[in-house]
């Protein structure tokens, strides 16, 4: 196929021809469409040799060949000429080599996508940047390698780079207190790279308008969080921080967190800290929160003393202390993931867990007691998995419920509780007749080894689509040969 279908179309200003599957060789045929301003090609293949340096088309403001599987370096000869170039997205093919530095010298580019390729290397002069209009950078996903150019920090009109998942390394992120950074940056992601040193948050000073950064997985990255006791002029939305060699003053203070009063999504996982859960943490303003694989100690109390906008909540793997509000409806009405797992939990399960549209529920290996409402199992219409293994917990298995609400999985070892199976649960949202499992079980997995059970498992016995383990019960069924 070739473009020469369109060439009579010279008053064509947009061509969408996305998502067609299409092969092309050439742009030959597109010269005709000398009013042509935007190009979607997204979604096609574009596999001839040095295909892009065909595409000369002045008139062109936005380029978006995404997916389009091409391959080989980019030419310096390529796009020179497109002076009206505002948008450029290439990412998701299969360009290898260096990112040429004619792309930040185009004089109307601001945005720019090459995420998802095979590229090693960046070539950014400092005579590059003082004619740069560039404002969004995604390089992301590919297979950058060294020292980050100390040029891209300092295009002038930079708001978002993200340079994360590649393979930058040095022993000093190429930013300092002298530092020309642009005072418009938004978003500054440099995660899972291999960056050491240091990174001092006090280099971002001047960027009034940073709303989120993500360092997470560097691990030989130190961050500094003190900012030299000053309250910073920006408020972030997010930080991550994730795997990082983060220094305990982020819990014990002094630090410029407490002052960050817009904060909705904030990642610590993974760094060993320690102390209690420190009060700035705002969990009004917070919609995610993960403290999760550290040594944190000391009261929960802190994180349900007030209504919060949480929606998903990691703190598993501490040694944090407390029970869960009987109220927690009302303390985390829009909750949909709660982790609490592998901490000093205890006491009962608040009744008012069912009255949360929440999809995930890790409780396991904490210290809870008494019974679980059967509400858990039959009301939860949106409840995909709930882990609840290793705890204390008794009575009836299943709250003494039938009709499972439960989408995915349960988990239930390691505990105390009794009583026979249900043998009639025909009315859940499984296909075909029970107790014969005649047909497949929506239900993927269910573990109820280390109990005092008894009952008929028939319902179970003929099923090959869902992974069940019994171990360690008293049963009275017999297992069919086939299972």
């Amino acid at each position: 196929m070739n473009f020469t279908m369109f060439s009579s179309f010279h008053e064509l200003q947009l061509l969408d021809f996305s998502l067609n599957s299409a092969c092309f060789q050439s742009f030959e045929g597109l010269q005709e469409l000398t009013k042509l301003r935007y190009l979607n090609l997204s979604g096609n293949y574009l596999i001839g040799d040095n295909i892009l340096e065909s595409l000369d088309l002045p008139s062109l403001e936005v380029i978006n060949i995404e997916l389009c599987r091409m391959s080989g370096a980019l030419q310096s000869s390529a796009l020179k000429n497109l002076k009206n170039l505002r948008e450029l997205y290439l990412g998701y093919n299969q360009f290898n080599g260096s990112i040429p530095a004619f792309l930040f010298e185009l004089p109307r580019l601001e945005y720019l996508d090459l995420s998802g390729n095979l590229l090693q290397g960046l070539q950014i002069t400092s005579s590059s940047n003082l004619q740069s209009s560039l404002r969004e950078l995604h390089l992301q996903s590919n297979q950058l390698n060294g020292i980050i150019p100390a040029s891209l920090f300092e295009l002038p009109r930079l708001e978002y780079l993200d340079l994360s998942e590649n393979l930058l390394q040095g022993h000093t992120i190429p930013i300092s207190s002298s530092s020309n950074l642009s005072p418009s940056l938004k978003i500054l992601d440099l995660s899972a790279n291999n960056l050491k040193g240091l990174f001092d948050f006090f280099w971002l000073r001047n960027c009034t308008m940073l709303q989120r950064v993500d360092l997470s997985g560097n691990t030989d990255l130190t961050i500094d969080v003190k900012f030299h006791g000053r309250v910073p002029p920006f408020q972030l939305r997010e930080l991550a921080l994730s795997g990082c060699k983060l220094d305990n003053s982020i819990i014990a203070g002094p630090n410029f967190l407490g002052t960050q009063s817009h904060l909705q999504t904030l990642d610590l996982s993974n760094n060993n800290l320690t102390g209690s859960i420190p009060s700035w943490i705002n969990t009004r303003t917070l919609v995610y929160l993960n403290l999760a694989n550290n040594s944190l100690a000391g009261s929960l109390n802190l994180m349900w003393q007030y209504q919060s906008n949480l929606e998903m909540i990691d703190i598993a793997m501490n040694r944090l202390v407390g029970q869960l509000p009987t109220n927690i409806s009302l303390v985390f009405p829009n909750l949909t993931a709660l982790n609490a797992s592998y901490n000093i939990i205890f006491g009962h399960l608040p009744l008012s867990l069912c009255n949360i549209s929440i999809l995930f529920v890790d409780l396991s290996n904490n210290k809870l007691t008494g019974e679980v409402s059967n509400c858990l199992f039959t009301d939860c219409s949106s409840l995909n998995v709930l882990k609840l293994s290793n705890n204390n917990l008794g009575g009836s298995i299943l709250g003494g419920a039938s009709n499972l609400s439960i989408g995915t999985a349960i988990y239930l070892d390691s505990n105390n509780f009794k009583g026979a199976l249900p043998n009639n649960l025909t009315d859940n949202n499984f296909e075909g007749p029970l107790p014969n499992c005649d047909s497949k079980l929506t239900l993927r997995f269910l573990n109820m080894s280390s109990n005092t059970l008894s009952g008929f498992l028939n319902a179970f016995c003929n099923s090959t689509k869902a992974g069940i383990s019994l171990g360690g019960i008293s049963r009275r069924a017999s297992v069919n040969s086939s299972t």
